[in-house]
């Protein structure tokens, strides 16, 4: 009787295993939440989205064309955790610690200096209310035959940390400044009202 009802219970402690993993496992699609948050006019690719009972991770790159043969490559990783967890409450302060090795990382990532053909700007840096963010002015100089225009871009990064959500988001090859700031400023604003609840809708 001891032994049947071992076996039983093992085989109930794998099945909950397996439904665990099932339930965090991967899946090339993302909810329409996170799906609506691709920069407009852009192509997404590598997709992922993963949830479990007490987190959510989401990633996605994005590009879009330009003309010229130019073209502007978004990267986004979010990750939502259950705020009531004991997990959470035990490495919040943990989470804060690597974002800003994260940011320290990035800041000494975007120095000026010169690379020819390209020549990079010094970066400003700007603090949000939900965390902080990164511009740099490239200005990719014309080396073909006779005189013709440098072409100018913009490389950002942004590190937010609103409640239980962080992400992390990169442009690179925007036309301005402007256009990454939003973009970024979106993301921020609808991470605000994200949790483990309604991240998957």
């Amino acid at each position: 009787m001891i032994r049947i009802f071992c076996r039983s219970l093992f085989c109930l402690v794998i099945l909950a295993s397996a439904m665990g993993c099932l339930q965090g496992a991967a899946q090339a699609q993302l909810p329409p939440a996170l799906a609506a948050l691709a920069p407009p006019g852009t192509q997404v690719s590598s997709p992922t989205f993963s949830k479990a009972p007490t987190f959510a991770d989401a990633a996605f790159v994005a590009d879009k064309k330009l003309p010229g043969n130019h073209s502007v490559h978004y990267s986004f990783h979010l990750l939502c955790q259950d705020t009531n967890s004991a997990l959470w409450k035990m490495r919040a302060p943990i989470y804060q610690a690597e974002t800003n090795k994260k940011i320290d990382a990035k800041r000494e990532s975007f120095k000026a200096g010169s690379n020819p053909p390209i020549s990079y700007d010094p970066a400003k840096e700007t603090k949000y209310p939900w965390g902080t963010g990164f511009t740099q002015r490239v200005v990719h100089h014309y080396m073909g035959a006779g005189t013709g225009p440098d072409y100018v871009d913009y490389r950002t990064a942004y590190f937010g940390m609103i409640g239980g959500v962080m992400f992390e988001l990169t442009v690179d090859g925007a036309t301005s400044a402007g256009e990454a700031d939003q973009w970024a400023k979106n993301v921020a604003e609808k991470a605000a009202g994200m949790s483990i609840a309604n991240i998957g809708n």
